[in-house]
């Protein structure tokens, strides 16, 4: 039954780019919506799918709010999730609440 709900929910994703999610994943773990901090330091929300081998995320339609835009995904395998402490954020220079950043294998903790 949950691999039929992963099916119908990736058709209803606009623009979808890449190989099916039933490919690697098989569960969904959590969703919800977040502000993504580039690189660069510009915020985008974001509404985010974690799965048992991938997150994917998505954009809403900025009038129709149940529409979501494939926007990218990240292979989980080899991201580790570090906490981020509440307060100013060094690299960013933003305060943080509830944070966490990815990092790759071959980037410092």
């Amino acid at each position: 039954e949950s691999i039929d709900k992963i099916a119908q929910w990736q058709v209803s994703i606009v623009n979808w780019e890449g190989q099916d999610v039933l490919t690697r994943s098989s569960e969904l773990i959590h969703s919800g919506e977040l502000t993504k901090i580039s690189n660069q330091g510009k915020s985008h929300q974001r509404t985010l799918f974690l799965f048992d081998h991938q997150l994917i995320f998505c954009k809403k339609d900025m009038l129709r709010r149940d529409m979501l835009y494939y926007n990218g995904h990240i292979d989980m395998d080899e991201i580790k999730a570090v906490d981020v402490e509440d307060g100013k954020d060094k690299d960013f220079n933003i305060h943080i609440k509830n944070g966490f950043k990815l990092k790759s294998p071959t980037e410092e903790a």
